[in-house]
């Protein structure tokens, strides 16, 4: 008697973790609280086929340590592409936010922080890992951290065509005053005071910047 024996069948799918090209958040207006979510990306070809992928975002003031739920929206897609363009709500145009974008599949969830403003205009973060230059709608002379001792002064220049808010996401740790206008450049005086250890972190337009470290 011959036994035939049949080798096990391996099939592979050609896999890559979803990515997030690019995220725009931007106020209907200036004067509504109506905010419209912009995103692109991609999710690998398997995935698709298999209606596994997700798309979420979360939001808290700027101010805050706590996060809303992750609200889940549907993109748009083309082929393995997605996008996703809507009205998102209504978001109180006397306060700035932060948003935090997820895009996810069976393996990961690449997630992506931008800010809104307080009073509309557009803030606009290209979406891909590490650091990257960011064309926003102003400059900062410092985005890495620093440390002051109590009672030290540190300076630090926005340059942007229109005046720029800038606020510190915790009190308790530093004073943030601002100086005077040259231009189009706006400088600001922080000047540490907290507890040893303290931090906090520094927003420009809702957008974070750097922290300022109390040692």
């Amino acid at each position: 008697m011959i036994h035939l024996m049949t080798a096990p069948v391996r099939l592979t799918f050609a896999y890559s973790p979803p990515t997030i090209s690019s995220v725009s958040l931007s106020r209907v207006n200036n004067i509504e609280a109506g905010t419209v979510l912009a995103c692109a990306g991609t999710y690998a070809a398997y995935v698709v086929t298999k209606s596994k992928y997700y798309l979420k975002y979360r939001y808290k003031t700027t101010s805050s340590r706590t996060w809303s739920n992750y609200a889940t929206i549907t993109p748009m897609l083309s082929g393995s592409n997605f996008s996703f363009n809507a009205n998102i709500g209504n978001f109180d145009i006397n306060s700035s936010f932060n948003f935090e974008i997820v895009a996810s599949d069976y393996s990961g969830a690449p997630d992506y922080p931008c800010g809104i403003q307080q009073t509309g205009s557009v803030g606009t973060i290209t979406g891909i890992t590490g650091a990257v230059d960011m064309d926003v709608a102003f400059k900062c002379d410092t985005t890495t951290d620093i440390t002051l001792s109590p009672g030290q002064a540190y300076q630090f220049k926005v340059t942007s065509p229109q005046i720029p808010t800038a606020v510190i996401g915790t009190q308790g740790v530093a004073s943030l005053l601002p100086r005077y206008r040259s231009g189009n450049d706006s400088f600001f005086y922080l000047v540490g005071f907290g507890k040893p250890g303290s931090a906090a972190g520094i927003y420009v337009n809702g957008v974070k910047q750097f922290v300022v470290h109390v040692k």
